[in-house]
């Protein structure tokens, strides 16, 4: 993992709904998911990274 996949704020994150990856919303729409990308292409999509991830989780 690098570490620009850190999120460098702990506000307002979000998880991927299918590894649970957390990322900040800005990171899933720039990187895409880390884990997912090949069949969820969040990358550069923001209605899809609204479809794929969710604010609410616990973690």
């Amino acid at each position: 993992m690098a570490f620009d996949s850190i999120p460098k704020d702990l506000r307002a994150l979000r998880a991927c709904l299918v590894c649970s990856m957390v990322k900040s919303f800005d990171q899933f729409e720039t990187d895409g998911c880390d884990n997912c990308e090949d069949f969820l292409r969040m990358k550069n999509n923001r209605e899809q990274v609204y479809d794929c991830t969710s604010n609410n989780f616990d973690g």
